[in-house]
This record gives C-alpha cells, structure tokens and sequence, in this order.
C-alpha cells in the first residue's frame, strides 16, 4: 500500500477531503517522468518552472536532464527569478501567464517554486507534476499554497499536484542544509498540534481531528532519523521523506496549514517578512521558533488560570490596531492592513467565545504538558542531524531584538489562534513571557 493508499484509508469515516495526488517515489523515479507527464500532458505542450538555483545530481545537471527527458511534448522552460525565488504578486503573475495554453505545468525545485506551480495551476485549471527536489519542506503534498500578498505571508487554498515525483537519488544528492532543514519543519509536530487543539477548545477552530495529528506526529521516529539525516543515510533520508509527505496531506486533507503551523511558523514568517535581502532555510527556521514556542507553553502551563480571562484583557479593535501599527509599520501600510484586518477578525471570534473557554479550557490545560514537546530533546534532535537549534547558528545575521520582535508580535499577523492569544487575554506581559521562555531555551541550547 502506498503513502497515499494508506493516507486515505486513514482518513475514511473522517469529515476531510481525499488525496487525490498520484505520488511515484523510488530511486529511480524519475526515469518514469516523461510517462507520468504524458498522462496529465497528452501530447502536449508543456512548461517546466523552476528558479534559477542549480540542481545537480553526481555532477549532472538534474534540469536539464528532465528537460530533454520531456523534449517530445515540446517543453518551454520558464525560469523565475531570485534566489530564492519569493511567491510574491509579480513572480505569481509571470508564472501563471507564462503557463497559459499549455497542457501541464512541470516544477522543478523548492517549496517555493511547487507553491507558484499551484497558483498557476489553480488559476489556468493546467494540471501539476511537482518534482521534489529536496526533503527540506511538506509543502509539496498539499492543496494549499504559501504566499505573499502585501509583503504579508499567507496559505491560500491552490490545487493538488496531480502527480508528485520523488526520487530519492535527488534528495541523497541535496544539500546537507535543505534536508536538515526538514528536521526542523517536522519539530512543528511538537507545538502547532497544541495551537490547533487550543484553537478548538475556545471554538476558533472546528476543524481539529486528533486522527489527522496521529498521521504524522511520530517522535520517536524524529528522534531516531535526526543523526542519519545528518550523514546522508538512505534510509534516514526516505523516512524523512515520508514523514514530511504525510504531513503535508494531512494538511491538505483539512484544507488549512493549522495541523503543522502554529505560532512557530508565525515567528519564523515574521522574521523572512521584516528581512531586506535573502530569507533563511524556511525548516532550519521553524525548528528553532518551535524549540522557543514549545518553551512558551512551558512556562505558560506552570501559571495560567482560565479565570483571568475577562473582557478586561480583551484589547478593543482601538487598542489592537495600535498595537499591529506600532509593530509593522516598517513593513509599509499595506502589510499592516492585511495584519489588522486578520487579528480583528480573530479578536471578534474571541469576544463571542470568551465566556465558554474559561470552562472549557480546564481540561484542555491539565492535558497539554503530556502534548507539548520537550525543548531539551528537540534542541538534541536538531543538533544531531547538524542542524542549528539556534538563529544565531543558522542566520548569524538576525539580531537577538529582531527574534524578540518576531516572537512577541508573531499573534498579530493572522487570525489563527495560538498560545501567545491565550496569554494576552488571559492578561500576560507578552515581554516578561517572552523573555522567561528565551531564557529557558538558551538553557537546553536553543533560542537565539
């Protein structure tokens, strides 16, 4: 039975949408590629996207050599620009124009770049062959697209690839730092499960399923991977893989990114969404933000009461907008206005709910410790594989104040709920909250 045979299998009985993705993974997937294109493609045409990042494999360029595999549906190759390329409105529209009157869209290379191919599918109704270059993200897998609408990071829903093509002698031959970097992408398992169960429990969000968690939380499986992955083993490699493309269709199988994307993934948007140049390794980033979230709950779970939360605490839209201005001004009056209108949405929902959650949290709140990850072992998990477990490691370039910013203000810039609302209406100095659960993670290694 393969991934998504056993994914759907899973998922029956369940109120969530099948996969319909054909996925062909193996070492020599992508001898098969001019046959898994033919089926979506016909006879033709076809565009190949892909950045202008080089994709090699024992010397041999990897692009090229799908290209002239795909010569008989006269491919035309667009190449999008920026290293990395960025999901923004104009590289959007380049590429769904570019893809216009062609039988299939063929990508080739990062997240990113398959994100793009989404878009441009969803919007030209083209279907998708993504070829996965690295085991660096679970974005491949999904029905959903992250991108930047007014210098603002957000999923918006896309299209399925209609086939995802893994070969795994492309993610042996990728660099060290991007299949690191899927460690750190899967350490969200650890803190955005928790985000989501919250979000229910205060009744921002319906859509949790524990069955969807159980697809792809496996820790034991993290932890014994990490230092294989950090050798380049085959097998570490192909289990991270799988991991990360379960998770990915888990995602897409409720429609949103919650299941792996909470407050950790908001800190690590905020810091690429106030960086002047290059952004770092999306994984490497969201593994050291999930060891700083995880102890964010830690030191929430040691002393919130659910009967702090009165309406006193509950800023109004005034007061929250003042807030978002003094935050993201820099990042230009648009990018405060697409935040504003996410957080007062979310802060509505909060105002209706508030009474029930002072009960319905009790529970919840005896439950998380079991839930939550441990920062010492993810801190170890990290440093195993070769990965950073801290900013200053990874990007020696982001300051200890921009991470500050980032953490604090990570609540602000969407409508998902996440541990740092539960502490702000519960009436927490997000300062003093911050600041303890940096302390903590500077102690097991983690942090800035």
């Amino acid at each position: 039975m393969d991934l998504v045979e056993s994914t759907n299998a899973k998922l029956v009985g369940l109120d969530t949408k099948p996969i319909p993705t054909r996925v062909v993974a193996g070492d020599n997937a992508l001898d098969d590629i001019a046959e898994v294109v033919a089926e979506e493609a016909g006879s033709g045409p076809i565009i190949i996207l892909s950045d202008d990042a080089g994709i090699r494999h024992q010397g041999i360029d990897t692009i090229q050599v799908i290209t002239e595999s795909l010569q008989w549906f006269s491919p035309v190759r667009c190449v999008l620009a920026g290293l990395p390329a960025k999901a923004d409105e104009p590289t959007l529209e380049i590429a769904t124009s570019a893809s216009a009157g062609h039988n299939c869209i063929v990508t080739v290379g990062s997240g990113t770049i398959t994100d793009i191919g989404k878009v441009a599918s969803a919007a030209t109704g083209i279907p998708l062959v993504a070829v996965q270059s690295a085991a660096s993200v679970n974005g491949y897998a999904d029905d959903l697209a992250v991108v930047l609408r007014t210098g603002v990071k957000r999923t918006i829903p896309a299209v399925w690839p209609a086939a995802l093509v893994i070969d795994y002698r492309l993610i042996e031959a990728a660099p060290l730092a991007l299949n690191r970097a899927g460690v750190g992408e899967m350490m969200s398992m650890f803190t955005a499960p928790l985000d989501w169960k919250l979000a229910a429990v205060v009744g921002a969000d319906t859509g949790f399923r524990q069955e969807i968690v159980d697809l792809y939380r496996h820790p034991d499986r993290l932890w014994e991977l990490a230092p294989g992955v950090g050798r380049a083993e085959k097998s570490a490699l192909r289990t991270l893989t799988e991991l990360l493309t379960v998770s990915g269709m888990a995602m897409g199988a409720v429609g949103k990114t919650a299941p792996l994307s909470g407050a950790e993934h908001a800190i690590s948007h905020l810091i690429d969404m106030s960086s002047e140049g290059a952004t770092g390794l999306h994984g490497a980033q969201v593994g050291v933000a999930a060891v700083i979230a995880s102890c964010v709950w830690q030191v929430l779970l040691e002393g919130f009461n659910p009967d702090s939360l009165t309406e006193r605490h509950t800023p109004t839209d005034e007061e929250a907008g003042d807030r978002i201005e003094h935050a993201f001004a820099p990042l230009g009056a648009a990018a405060v206005e697409e935040c504003r209108t996410a957080y007062l949405y979310k802060l509505a929902g909060w105002r209706t709910a508030r009474s029930a959650a002072r009960t319905s949290l009790r529970p919840f709140l005896t439950e998380a410790p079991s839930l939550m990850g441990e920062p010492a072992a993810m801190v170890a998990s990290l440093e195993a594989c070769g990965a950073a477990a801290t900013f200053s490691g990874s990007q020696p370039e982001v300051t200890a104040a921009r991470v500050r910013w980032a953490v604090v203000n990570s609540h602000l810039m969407r409508d998902r709920f996440s541990v740092f609302d539960l502490a702000v209406f519960g009436g927490w100095d997000l300062g003093q909250l911050v600041d303890e659960a940096m302390r903590r993670a500077t102690e097991v290694g983690g942090g800035w």
